[in-house]
């Protein structure tokens, strides 16, 4: 898209959001505006403008200048900055923006506040510079041209601003004017989604149809999705929240067809929340953390399901060596029942910068009482090869594993040293750090230790910590780096799988007492 027509549809939309600041609250007329959101949307954004501009603190922290410096803006619009109020729009209500994978066309909902004050900034926007043709009247409606990629439509209740994805652009008024003309049952606001969406409490929610997933394969070529009824019955739906110190946001995934969401309970039936027996054993010093519990039937039935799926296994593992090692793992996973846990930090020893630590407290983890079995199957390979491999027995390979006990393996692969041990045949561990008996000895008040209650209330668990990481890479990387422009305003990340089908992600600040979406704009401006 050319930059010039971008410009006008960005003005738009900046101008909606920078209005608002001389409204107040209120509700004075219809919201027939939400009408025009057609069912068919395969995304659907609420965006509640008037919570973010108080929250970001707009008016105060130079956005607003930033914008209107220079030549960042036309002259024009320069002047209805002094009188946003004259825009027309009304930002007082929700701004909805949709979009529908089919066509790839992106449309943005608006309540209007004066339709002639409107009509008169498009006019204004025309003489300028031609970018917005004059407004004329179609099928009742005011419109303008986009030129070369959408057009406006308005009336007295609402302005829509479309633009053409898949449709000549010509052909984009014709069917802004349709929108308006929606009937009730072809409204995104009549559906069960619609309900969902204003039940939320966020300060932005989006809906995802698993159409637009199925769309992605057309586009992004490593991308490959079974064309299941299944997924395209799938909905998702994005909560977003920003709060003192930390930011939000809450995904559930649901179905609002009975024998898709029958089918989404009976996955989630077996799923348990974690038990963190392995806590004591977590690096204190680790930057990344994630947990789940693990019901090893259950994955190895996906994974027979995928097979099925996609194709028959032995086109990757063509040796007989291969499928009988492959067998034999299936039957480690079909095994294993408890939980896992993985733990990465860094370190200044040795050549490697990244320390390991995996744990897991979980039957299955026995197969390693047959080493000397897995010590031949690992020293077949310097590295990973499977599939275009023809295995010959007679040819040396470098020993990768080595016993140290009974319970306790040396094992080096793709040039990585780590131990790996069991502990009375549920507790398996690896480390590439320290020998795996220390991991027995890790202190108890270790900060994952100190996590338990987050860990053990999810289903699954996850941290990246930022503050960790920021002194070991400032070191190597310097002070001056994004990395550490972005930690000093995050603090860590976190994803808790607190329901079957639900997930919060945080952006946990290192300003406990701001709001977190104040701290991200000024992060912003620190990266500009």
């Amino acid at each position: 898209m050319d930059k010039k027509y971008a410009y006008g549809l960005t003005a738009l939309v900046a101008l909606a959001i920078i209005a608002i600041l001389v409204f107040k609250s209120g509700n004075d007329k219809s919201d027939k505006y939400i009408e025009l959101v057609p069912a068919n949307s395969t995304i659907v954004n609420y965006t509640d403008i008037m919570s973010l501009v108080k929250k970001s603190d707009i008016a105060n922290n130079g956005i607003g200048e930033k914008m209107t410096s220079g030549n960042a803006i036309s002259d024009v619009l320069k002047k209805y900055l002094d009188d946003p109020k004259k825009i027309g729009l009304d930002a007082r209500k929700p701004v909805y923006i949709f979009a529908n994978a089919n066509d790839s066309t992106t449309g943005i909902a608006i309540k209007m506040l004066d339709d002639d004050d409107f009509g008169n900034f498009l006019s204004d926007l025309h003489k300028e510079d031609g970018v917005i043709s004059e407004v004329s009247e179609k099928d009742g409606l005011q419109t303008a041209s986009l030129a070369g990629y959408g057009c406006v439509a308005f009336n007295e209740d609402a302005a829509l601003i479309l633009v053409s994805g898949k449709n000549k652009p010509e052909k984009t008024t014709t069917k802004a004017c349709q929108l308006f003309k929606l009937k009730p049952e072809e409204q995104f606001a009549k559906t069960p989604d619609f309900k969902r969406m204003k039940a939320a409490k966020g300060d932005s929610r989006t809906y995802l149809s698993m159409d637009l997933l199925m769309e992605l394969p057309n586009h992004i070529s490593f991308i490959s999705l079974p064309d299941s009824s299944e997924i395209k019955k799938m909905r998702l739906m994005l909560d977003t929240q920003f709060n003192k110190g930390e930011a939000s946001i809450t995904g559930e995934i649901y179905s609002n067809d009975t024998a898709t969401a029958r089918l989404l309970t009976d996955k989630w039936k077996n799923i348990r929340h974690v038990k963190g027996d392995y806590l004591s054993l977590m690096d204190s010093k680790g930057f990344l953390f994630l947990t789940e519990s693990i019901d090893g039937a259950t994955i190895v039935k996906e994974m027979d399901r995928e097979a099925k799926a996609y194709g028959d296994l032995g086109n990757l593992l063509k040796s007989a060596h291969e499928q009988e090692l492959f067998a034999k793992i299936k039957n480690i996973i079909k095994e294993a029942d408890g939980d896992a846990a993985l733990s990465i930090g860094l370190t200044r020893d040795g050549m490697v910068p990244i320390a390991i630590h995996l744990a897991a407290k979980m039957k299955g983890t026995n197969f390693l009482a047959d080493g000397d079995y897995w010590m031949r199957q690992a020293n077949r390979y310097s590295h990973l090869e499977f599939g275009d491999f023809d295995m010959d027995d007679e040819q040396p390979r470098p020993e990768v594993m080595t016993k140290l006990d009974n319970n306790t393996y040396a094992l080096t692969l793709m040039g990585i040293q780590t131990k790996v041990g069991v502990d009375g045949g549920n507790t398996f561990y690896l480390t590439t750090k320290e020998s795996a008996s220390d991991m027995l000895k890790q202190p108890v008040n270790s900060s994952l230790a100190a996590q338990k209650k987050d860990v053990t209330n999810s289903y699954g668990y996850a941290l990246i910590d930022l503050k960790t990481a920021k002194p070991l890479i400032e070191e190597v990387y310097g002070t001056r780096t994004p990395f550490s422009t972005v930690a000093n305003v995050i603090e860590s990340i976190t994803l808790n799988v607190c329901d079957i089908n639900k997930g919060v992600l945080k952006l946990n600040m290192t300003d406990h007492q701001s709001n977190a979406l104040k701290q991200l704009v000024e992060l912003y401006l620190k990266v500009e």
